[in-house]
């Protein structure tokens, strides 16, 4: 600490700490000047062969961008006292129906894998996940990472945060499509998209003004 120049304190001034929530304020502005404040996020629904009379002959993925703010409705409207701001991923579930989409004879695999594969901070401190106030950070994440909560259609549910997000974003978009009468005939899972892989539909994120103002709002 110096006072007028003059240095009148210190405390372990060179120990490396991570930064709490006041780092969303570089987060935000190296978001703003890197991409733009109207800047969108892609979350994408790819094929390793176009599908052909409304069949996809092998798997979909769910490729992830990015997009945090990626969620449900129920997840959503389970914070009573903090309004959030989403990205409904029926619209990528809507996008691939308005695509032609009726049957997928493989799985929707969900492809996590644009960031890195560390998806908790190791300095957290461990109350964070005894409270389950976190999910895991990824690449391709619904629902801030959690696999389950309780909501108006299961009020009893745990909230627990998810251990695999590539797989719990495939299951969400498969029952998604399921309801729109999309037969989808194996497992939702996990995995990487091939190189070269035919795009199908997409969705784009809300602006990046708004996601920094989510994030800058709610912590």
């Amino acid at each position: 600490m110096d006072d007028a120049g003059q240095h009148v304190f210190e405390h372990n001034p060179t120990t490396p700490l991570a930064g709490a929530s006041t780092q969303k304020l570089l987060t935000s502005t190296a978001l703003l000047l890197a991409l733009g404040a109207d800047a969108r996020l892609e979350t994408s629904a790819v094929t390793i062969d176009e599908p052909s009379g409304g069949v996809v002959d092998g798997h979909l993925y769910m490729v992830g961008g990015g997009d945090a703010l990626l969620a449900t409705r129920s997840w959503r409207d389970h914070f009573r006292r903090q309004p959030r701001t989403i990205d409904d991923v029926e619209q990528l579930a809507q996008a691939i129906v308005d695509a032609g989409v009726t049957r997928i004879t493989g799985s929707v695999i969900g492809d996590a894998s644009r960031y890195e594969s560390t998806t908790y901070h190791p300095a957290w401190p461990r109350r964070f996940f005894d409270d389950r106030e976190i999910g895991p950070i990824g690449g391709l994440m619904v629902n801030d990472g959690f696999a389950s909560f309780p909501s108006a259609a299961t009020p009893g549910a745990p909230t627990l945060p998810s251990t695999n997000v590539g797989a719990d974003a495939a299951n969400i978009l498969t029952l998604a499509l399921r309801v729109r009468g999309v037969e989808v005939v194996g497992p939702p899972r996990s995995g990487r998209a091939p190189e070269g892989a035919t795009e199908v539909a997409t969705m784009q994120s809300l602006p990046i003004r708004d996601v920094v103002a989510q994030m800058l709002t709610d912590s």
